[in-house]
């Protein structure tokens, strides 16, 4: 567990350590040799973020809205590591991938969701009702609907009439998920035992994995 001083603080925690990693890798039977890393991943999990804090400087641009890096870019770290900054990968429908499950992954701008009613009541459904009501200030509401109704009179987004545009407080709301603003949490999926199928039989003599388990767990704790 982190101290609540190294929560708060600026501090890059674990740039030293990947920083050391790449910096074993790059040893080849004693000769230092030059490496190219590539940061792939989904839109807006943070793959251009963590270039900066390697790079301790703004040289990728940064945004909570997808589509940010629109092509690949190289970034220089030192004389022996090239980072490689790619735009997100979006899996296909094919994939297994849905429209809801992109939206809450920030795959899709907000603006272009056809269905954002959805998403949203998935959202309402991950969340403790008492945390939405005190977040959004509003009264008990008993489905997805009930609460964009009062979510749209809460921040003004009606149509003539009065009648709440629910459509708008839906997209409010999946804004607000993507920028972080609602509070979540979820526990990793259990063990489901062993999987024979393995992509590589050992790892490479740079990534002590122990060892740097260690070192991270040194951090944490302030002893380093």
């Amino acid at each position: 567990m982190a101290s609540s001083d190294l929560l708060a603080g600026s501090q890059c925690l674990g740039a030293d350590t990947l920083m050391k990693l790449l910096g074993n890798y790059c040893r080849n039977a004693g000769v230092k040799t030059t490496i190219c890393v590539g940061i792939v991943g989904f839109p807006n999990v943070g793959k251009s973020s963590i270039i900066n804090s390697l790079k301790r400087s703004r040289a990728c641009l940064v945004g909570a809205t997808p589509g940010v890096t629109k092509a690949m870019q190289e970034v220089q770290l030192d004389k022996h590591v090239k980072l490689l900054d790619c735009p997100g990968l979006v899996m296909t429908s094919d994939g297994g991938l849905s429209e809801t499950t992109a939206v809450l992954r920030n795959c899709i701008k907000v603006e272009a969701v056809v269905d954002p009613v959805a998403p949203a009541e998935v959202i309402i459904s991950r969340c403790q009702k008492y945390q939405v009501m005190e977040q959004y200030g509003i009264p008990e509401y008993r489905d997805v609907h009930e609460f964009l109704a009062h979510l749209a009179r809460r921040r003004g987004k009606l149509k003539k009439g009065g009648t709440p545009d629910t459509d708008a407080a839906a997209r409010a709301l999946l804004q607000d998920w993507n920028s972080g603003c609602i509070r979540f949490s979820t526990y990793p999926p259990e063990s489901r035992g062993h999987v024979s199928a393995r992509v590589v039989s050992e790892w490479d003599k740079a990534f002590d994995m122990d060892a740097l388990e260690k070192e991270q767990e040194f951090l944490l704790r302030g002893d380093v």
